[in-house]
C-alpha cells in the first residue's frame, strides 16, 4: 500500500511539474511571437533563433520528466507482474499437492475409511479433510484463473507503456534535430553575414525579391497564363513533362537561402499559399520526402515565413535523398531564380495539379 501511495505521489509531483514547464514553454512562444514582429534587424533575428532554441529545450526537459515517469510506471507494473508470477507457482503448488492427495485416497470408499481407522471420530476427520482439500483444489483453480488474468492485463500495460515510451523518445530525437537545425540556422547567419548589419539587410532585401518573383510567378499561371508567357524562357529542360505520385523528380539539397540540408514544400490554391499539413493528412497529397523530420511547419517564424516567406513545410534529410511529386501534374519549372543557386529557394520545381493546386519543392540539389 505504501508503494502505491508513494507513486500516486510520484504522478502527482510529475504532473505538477510538467504543468510548469507547460506554462514556461507557452511565455517562451508568447516571447518568440513578439521577437518574430520585430525581426526587422539582424540582432532580432539572432535573438529570435535563440528565443526558439530555449523553447526548444524546455520541451527537450518536459520529455525527459515524462520518460522517467513512463519508466517509473513501467517499474511498477513489472515489479507487479513479479508478485502475480510467484502467487502463481504457489497456487499451482498447492494444486499439484492437493491433486495427488485426492488421487492417492481416490479409489477408497466410505467402509474402507471407516475399516482403517481406529474411531468413528478419526474417520470423520478423515472425510472432512479430503472434502477440505477438494475445496482448496476448487479455490486454486480460481485463483489460478483470476492471476492469469490479471498477468494477461499487467503484460498489455507494459506493451502500452513501452510503445509510450518509444513515442516519447521519437519526439526527444526531432526536438533535439529542431534544435541542431536552429543553432545551424543561427551560425549559417552570423556566418553569412560575418555580423554585419548591412549584409544582412542586402540578404534579406535580396530573399524577398526572389520571394516576391516566385509568388507573383504562381500567381500568374493560377490565372492560366503559360510559363513562357512570362517570361519563364529558364523553366528547365523538364518543363512540360508529366509527373505522378510518388515519382522522384530530383534530389534534397541546401541550394539557396538555407540552414541545412532540406526541402522546402509549399501548396499554393489559385496563387495564394496554404497549409500544407491538412492536404498530406488526408492523403490528398502524398508526403515529398516520406520519413523526413518536419522542422518547420506552415506557422514556423525562424526561417521562411519569419523573413516575410510564404509558409510551406520543412523536411530535413539526408542531402541526396530523393524528392518525390506530391500528387500527378505537370512540371512547369525546374530550374534556378534570376538571382542564382544562392539565393532564394535556390534549385526549385513548381507543378501544375491542373485542378487550381501549384506545388514547390525547394533547396534542391
Amino acid at each position: 500500500m505504501n508503494f502505491v501511495s508513494a507513486d500516486s505521489q510520484t504522478d502527482k509531483l510529475v504532473e505538477q511539474r510538467t504543468k510548469e514547464l507547460d506554462g514556461i514553454i507557452a511565455q517562451q512562444n508568447n516571447k518568440i511571437q513578439e521577437k518574430q514582429n520585430q525581426a526587422k534587424s539582424l540582432k532580432d533575428e539572432i535573438a529570435n533563433i535563440e528565443q526558439q532554441s530555449k523553447a526548444v529545450e524546455i520541451k527537450i526537459k518536459t520529455l525527459n520528466e515524462k520518460l522517467r515517469d513512463a519508466q517509473g510506471r513501467l517499474d511498477y507494473i513489472e515489479n507487479e507482474v513479479k508478485l502475480n508470477e510467484k502467487k502463481l507457482d504457489h497456487e499451482q503448488e498447492k494444486l499439484k499437492k492437493g491433486i495427488k492427495l485426492i488421487y492417492a485416497q481416490g479409489n477408497t470408499d466410505i467402509v474402507e475409511i471407516l475399516a482403517s481407522s481406529e474411531t468413528l471420530s478419526s474417520a470423520v476427520n478423515q472425510s472432512k479433510y479430503l472434502l477440505t482439500i477438494s475445496e482448496d483444489l476448487a479455490v486454486s483453480v480460481e485463483n489460478i484463473k483470476d492471476i492469469k488474468n490479471n498477468l494477461n492485463k499487467k503484460k498489455q500495460e507494459i506493451e502500452k507503456e513501452k510503445n509510450e515510451q518509444e513515442s516519447i523518445k521519437g519526439e526527444q530525437e526531432r526536438c533535439k534535430e529542431e534544435l541542431a537545425t536552429r543553432i545551424m540556422a543561427k551560425n549559417r547567419l552570423i556566418d553569412e553575414t560575418k555580423g554585419d548589419e548591412e549584409l544582412y539587410k542586402k540578404i534579406l532585401k535580396q530573399a524577398l525579391n526572389d520571394k516576391s518573383q516566385v509568388s507573383s510567378m504562381i500567381s500568374a499561371i493560377s490565372s492560366g497564363a503559360s510559363p513562357i508567357s512570362i517570361g519563364l524562357p529558364f523553366s528547365g529542360a523538364r518543363a512540360g513533362q508529366r509527373v505522378y505520385t510518388g515519382e522522384p523528380i530530383a534530389r534534397l539539397g541546401n541550394t539557396g537561402f538555407s540552414s541545412g540540408p532540406h526541402v522546402h514544400f509549399g501548396v499554393y490554391q489559385y496563387g495564394r499559399d496554404i497549409d500544407p499539413m491538412p492536404l498530406l493528412s488526408v492523403n490528398a497529397f502524398s508526403f515529398p520526402v516520406p520519413g523526413a523530420k518536419i522542422t518547420q511547419d506552415f506557422f514556423g517564424s525562424y526561417s521562411h515565413r519569419g523573413r516575410g516567406w510564404p509558409g510551406g513545410i520543412d523536411f530535413a534529410a539526408a542531402e541526396g535523398t530523393p524528392v518525390r511529386a506530391a500528387k500527378n501534374g505537370v512540371i512547369i519549372f525546374d530550374g534556378v531564380g534570376k538571382n542564382g543557386i544562392s539565393s532564394g529557394f535556390g534549385h526549385y520545381i513548381i507543378i501544375d495539379h491542373q485542378n487550381g493546386f501549384l506545388t514547390l519543392y525547394g533547396h534542391l540539389k
